[in-house]
């Protein structure tokens, strides 16, 4: 298993959007993804930044997610996130 981690800086003054769009529009394409898993974000109010954490059965997978997204990227930045790059990491030890 791979997780796939983005840092990202938003707009907290459409900070409400940014997590409508997540839930609405993110969260229901990366369950048609193949090798999905699990999404978990976080956000720093204080300091405008958070991450994006994506679990995936493989690192292929893990791989392709901006690819996958398409058009849905230009909706992320419409809101007000502005992805920074994604690290991947195999996934060792989970309880």
């Amino acid at each position: 298993m791979y997780v796939r981690v983005t840092p990202y800086r938003y707009n907290a003054s459409r900070e409400q959007e940014a997590v409508q769009f997540t839930e609405q529009q993110l969260v229901p394409a990366f369950r048609r993804l193949p090798g999905f898993r699990r999404y978990t974000g976080a956000l720093d109010r204080d300091t405008g930044r958070g991450v994006a954490i994506t679990e995936w059965d493989d690192q292929q997978h893990a791989q392709g997610l901006r690819g996958a997204l398409g058009p849905l990227l230009h909706g992320i930045a419409d809101v007000g996130i502005q992805l920074d790059d994604a690290q991947l990491y195999e996934v060792v030890v989970q309880v």
